[in-house]
Parts: C-alpha cells; sequence; structure tokens
C-alpha cells in the first residue's frame, strides 16, 4: 500500500542523513541500532523530570530506527515521527507519549515474533527424519 503522507523536506533531510550514516547490511549495526532506540524509548517512558526526558528530535530517530529495523510502514506510527522531527510541529512529548510507547511496543513484538520464526525453524532442523 502506498503511503500519501506527506514528509516535510527538514524531516526527510534528517532521515536521509540518518539511513546513510548507518551501515545497515551489517547486523551489529542494526542489533545496536534496535537496543539503543528501544533504550531511549524506555529511558523517555519513566522519565519522571523534564532533564530525563530525551529530546523530541532523539525520540524520532529511535522511533524511525525501530520502524525501519522491524519493516513496520504504517501512516499513523510514521506521522509519530514527522511530529517529532520536525522543527515546527512543537509537539508536546508528554501528549505524544503513548504514540511513542506503542511504536515500541510493535517493534518489540514484531522481533519477538521473528525470534520466534527462527527458533522454531531450529527445533525443526533438528528433529530427526524418523
Amino acid at each position: 500500500m502506498k503511503s500519501k503522507l506527506k514528509i516535510p523536506k527538514d524531516v526527510y533531510a534528517i532521515l536521509e542523513k540518518e539511513i546513510e550514516s548507518k551501515d545497515l547490511s551489517d547486523d551489529k549495526v542494526c542489533s545496536d541500532l534496535f537496543e539503543n532506540a528501544m533504550d531511549l524509548i524506555d529511558r523517555y517512558e519513566v522519565a519522571t523530570n523534564a532533564n530525563d526526558i530525551p529530546s523530541a528530535f532523539d525520540l524520532g530517530k529511535a522511533c524511525t530506527w525501530l520502524l525501519m529495523l522491524m519493516q513496520i510502514y504504517e501512516d499513523k506510527h510514521w506521522s509519530v515521527v514527522i511530529k517529532l522531527l520536525s522543527s515546527s510541529s512543537g509537539v508536546s512529548l508528554f501528549q505524544i507519549k503513548p504514540s511513542v510507547i506503542e511504536i515500541r511496543n510493535e517493534a518489540e513484538a514484531a522481533l519477538k515474533a521473528i525470534l520466534e520464526k527462527l527458533q522454531q525453524q531450529q527445533e525443526e532442523n533438528l528433529d530427526p527424519p524418523f
């Protein structure tokens, strides 16, 4: 399904710079990106004062990596990324929190499904053919 989402030029430039700066063919790089993004969003979720809350920019990048690495292409999630990365949006980090947590949870569920499928395949390969 083709998206009709309009990406502002400043947000597109940020996304392009991020993507080009990483070697996504390297499993270690992808694993580190995923873990760092999950850690940042976890920190955001439990932040108790404004000094502990990550910036909207950092949250936007973390969400981007989770969505890209888990191949989640839902407009509602990318709209959150655009709000976080757009310098003109003035997004409230408290109001957008449920959407950021939803991205994190969906990425985590996607990873869990992949790992379960891999484990199942390994178990099937270990079973004797008789």
